[in-house]
């Protein structure tokens, strides 16, 4: 398993969020709320407050390198973001400690550069290096999507 980050273009460069920090957590809520989900006509948008992305993103049990951020090097600013939390799901009569991802999004503007698939390794590898175990792929896959709503009348 590949122990070190996925090498960014220049500028770009790794960074972990630290949401106990006032300016970081502007600065995610900034990112969410202009480039997160949000409909073609850009009519529907998701606005969560600074306060709730803290509550949803520092449960019990939450570390800080499982909420890793993408930033330019020349000026600090957030351009991608990844969060995941610790959660235990019940798989028949066995409880499982396992991360639940969200809150995937990358800027508009650097779409085209594919800093999506290399941001989903990241808290993965965290998980199964703390774990001391290495999962040989996902288990399991959702998506979701506006496509249900989208359907012409």
């Amino acid at each position: 398993m590949r122990q070190e980050p996925w090498k960014l273009p220049a500028p770009f460069e790794w960074k972990n969020c630290d949401l106990t920090d006032d300016d970081m957590l502007n600065q995610v809520y900034e990112l969410l709320t202009r480039n997160y989900v949000e409909d073609d006509d850009n009519m529907f948008r998701f606005d969560y407050s600074p306060a709730f992305l803290k509550w949803a993103m520092c449960p019990p049990g939450w570390k800080e390198d499982w909420l890793l951020g993408v930033v330019d090097s020349r000026n600090g600013k957030l351009f991608a973001f990844i969060s995941a939390v610790p959660v235990h799901i019940r798989a028949r009569d066995k409880t499982v400690p396992m991360a639940e991802v969200n809150f995937l999004c990358v800027h508009k503007k650097l779409r085209s550069r594919r800093l999506a698939p290399g941001e989903w390794g990241w808290p993965g590898r965290h998980w199964d290096t703390e774990r001391g175990t290495a999962a040989p792929t996902r288990i399991a896959a959702a998506s979701w999507g506006p496509d249900a709503y989208s359907h012409p009348r």
